[in-house]
């Protein structure tokens, strides 16, 4: 998700007995459930301010790949069960809060196995995820209407993160280097979104996970980087896009501008090849693709290669752009 913020609350209640899932053993779907539930409500509790209702809308959970081996096959019948608490929550709040206007349209959740069995926080303390033992970080989602008006480009500000361990007993406060964590190697298979029902419907029967659309609504692809603090996502919804720098002076859905003026106009282009379901890039300045260089084209045709899920673009020595497909 490099998609984790800046702080990180590593919370628990220590007067609170951590139920439905043993210290040493997997995490349960009961467990799961009480877990983003008591997240959501410590959530809500620290960031409600006047009549105004405010809680996540985004949840990446890091698991141990054991825990997740043992999940994954049920996580799309236990998240409506989860998204139907939430609404029962929102609604039990309400009586608090009226205002409980959604921050983003959608719930997203996004579950991925970790290779790694713990993360350093700056204050010297580790955050560990070990079998029985996730991380759930849940923050809110923004949209940002200031692309050129390209309704494909996102931005997720630094904004309050909540990240529990279920075995914790203490509450503090610590921060992350956030390269660290873009430098997690996960796999990203678990990914869920369910659209928010104003109507507050809390049976979990009637709550289905958001159907894919087309590929030219739902995208074939995002492209992220990092930069001052915010992660900016593209979603790639044309089968042919360039990435291109602040003097980019088109403004075109297949266009991913990017806040560097080091990043030349149409300096990279991807494709997506629908009859091999594979994806490739030329480079049309310089360009290292997962460490290693690209041939720049200077003449004639593309010098295409092949794109593999997860690649890291590092265009001009100046951002990292994160690629991941959709489909």
């Amino acid at each position: 998700m490099g998609f984790f913020k800046s702080i990180f609350l590593v919370n628990g209640d220590k007067d609170k007995k951590q139920e439905s899932n043993p210290v040493n053993g997997n995490i349960t779907s009961k467990g799961l459930l009480k877990k983003l539930s008591d997240v959501f409500v410590d959530y809500i509790d620290k960031e409600s301010v006047g009549q105004r209702m405010i809680y996540p809308m985004a949840f990446n959970v890091l698991m141990h790949r054991t825990d997740y081996n043992s999940r994954k096959e049920t996580l799309h019948l236990v998240l409506p069960e989860v998204v139907g608490n939430f609404y029962h929550i929102i609604k039990q709040k309400s009586r608090e809060y009226p205002n409980y206007k959604p921050a983003a349209m959608y719930w997203f959740f996004q579950f991925s196995p970790t290779l790694v069995d713990s993360l350093p926080l700056d204050n010297g303390d580790v955050l560990e995820i070990k079998p029985g033992n996730p991380a759930i970080a849940a923050s809110l989602m923004f949209q940002d209407d200031s692309n050129g008006g390209s309704d494909n480009v996102s931005v997720e500000n630094n904004v309050s993160v909540s990240v529990s361990c279920l075995n914790s007993n203490v509450f503090a406060t610590a921060n992350i280097n956030i390269e660290t964590l873009v430098g997690v190697d996960m796999v990203s298979e678990g990914v869920f979104r369910f659209k928010f029902d104003n109507k507050l419907i809390d049976d979990a029967t009637k709550i289905t996970k958001d159907p894919p659309a087309d590929n030219a609504v739902s995208g074939f692809a995002t492209l992220k980087y990092q930069k001052d603090g915010k992660t900016y996502c593209y979603t790639m919804r044309d089968v042919q896009i360039l990435i291109s720098g602040s003097s980019e002076l088109n403004e075109k859905r297949s266009i991913f501008k990017v806040e560097s003026d080091r990043v030349a106009p149409g300096h990279v282009v991807v494709r997506y090849l629908a009859p091999e379901n594979k994806f490739q890039i030329a480079a049309n300045g310089p360009v290292r693709l997962n460490g290693n260089s690209m041939r720049v084209t200077t003449s004639g045709d593309l010098e295409w290669r092949d794109l593999a899920n997860r690649s890291r673009i590092f265009i001009n020595d100046a951002l990292t752009i994160h690629f991941e497909k959709l489909i």
